[in-house]
């Protein structure tokens, strides 16, 4: 890893979900599956593991052994990619993990659900929205049938769906499967509150772009709060709350107060992500926003620029976070009255867009604008 310091907190995303009775055995590290959650390790734990993992794909190739064991392995591995944003390398882990464990377990397996569910958030921050959506359908619907509507496991589940269909703007259904996982997590006391705060946070997210500023304003500080008691005031999750605060103040016009939240954020990120990680674009495109508002031209540019720069790295050129990325510059450029060049960049964006026909045009949510002439 390129940022080895940061490991202890990128990995605080494997490791919750350890459905020993869903699988049937005792909790071990060869035999237990892992959906993102929110446990600690630090960098050495993160080698160990990664190298056992790599040894049982090897010896279960070599043996020609297809059990539990070989899925599991392939399936926190690729967990332990993903979360470091190593997507190419998690893809084809899930891809093979998910045949094996059906052989397994049977199609209809909770098992089988943390390994779709697992896929389906990677295809997600690939772009991939509708076969995302699919696989949550069946995670849901698995869940729901085979561990009843009061599970935290399909609470963490509706969370998920819930926003994939925000990125389809389908706000009524998203709206109504967060406040479900909410309510389920409330009348679970043994459910992980990491998780019941970042739904918190995602609904909030949800309200602020239907601008109910207020509400959402009161779920933010509730999951700020619920994170930094859980987790500590430096964790990502806690970056995460602290943006999203930011976009909802500089909405309602409060400059500085947006720029506090979002600078705090930004400096959480680089220390425990890394300077390179898509996160980081996320703050420094926010953070851009604020400088455009205030008319900081030049600044707001290098932001951008740096964004684009990590989104590419990170997703390839033809992604559709790139697509945004270029559509902020371009809005930027066009306040700058450089029009030639922001044609460019929006011809380009919409050449990537036409790939992913799933996703409309307005689907991008653009933070360059012109506050206002919002309402």
């Amino acid at each position: 890893m390129k940022n080895p310091g940061a490991v202890a907190i990128l990995l605080s995303v494997l490791g919750v979900a350890l459905i020993c009775q869903a699988l049937g055995s005792q909790a071990d590290s060869s035999e237990t599956l892992a959906e993102s959650g929110m446990r600690a390790w630090n960098a050495q734990r993160f080698a160990e593991m990664e190298q056992g993992y790599l040894m049982t794909i090897r010896e279960s190739e070599k043996s020609g052994d297809s059990s539990l064991r070989l899925g599991t392995a392939l399936n926190n591995l690729g967990l332990m990619y993903f979360e470091t944003a190593r997507y190419s390398q998690a893809e084809p882990l899930f891809r093979r993990a998910i045949p094996i464990l059906e052989k397994v377990k049977g199609k209809d397996h909770p098992a089988i659900a943390l390994t779709l569910s697992n896929l389906a958030k990677l295809y997600r921050k690939q772009g991939k929205y509708l076969e995302s959506k699919k696989l949550l359908e069946r995670v849901v619907r698995i869940r729901s049938e085979a561990l009843g509507s009061e599970h935290p496991d399909l609470a963490r589940s509706l969370d998920t769906l819930a926003t994939v269909s925000n990125d389809f703007r389908q706000f009524d259904r998203a709206e109504k499967l967060s406040r479900q996982a909410l309510a389920i997590w409330g009348k679970n006391n043994e459910a992980d509150q990491v998780e019941a705060a970042a739904c918190l946070n995602n609904l909030a997210q949800l309200l602020a772009r239907r601008r109910k500023y207020n509400e959402a304003r009161e779920l933010h500080f509730r999951a700020l709060a619920a994170k930094e008691k859980l987790l500590g005031p430096q964790h990502p999750q806690v970056a995460t709350t602290l943006d999203n605060l930011s976009a909802l103040y500089r909405a309602k016009r409060d400059y500085t107060q947006a720029r506090t939240y979002c600078e705090r954020g930004l400096s959480i990120r680089e220390s425990s992500l890394g300077t390179d990680h898509p996160d980081v674009a996320e703050s420094l495109t926010e953070l851009a926003a604020l400088d455009s508002q205030e008319r900081k031209y030049e600044h707001a540019r290098e932001l951008l620029k740096r964004s684009l720069k990590i989104r590419e790295k990170a997703f390839g050129g033809q992604h559709p976070e790139v697509a945004r990325s270029l559509m902020n510059y371009a809005a930027l450029l066009r306040k700058t009255h450089e029009k030639v060049e922001a044609k460019r960049l929006e011809t380009r964006a919409r050449i990537i867009l036409s790939a992913f026909p799933s996703l409309r045009w307005g689907d991008l949510t653009i933070d360059i604008k012109d506050v206002s002439k919002s309402h």
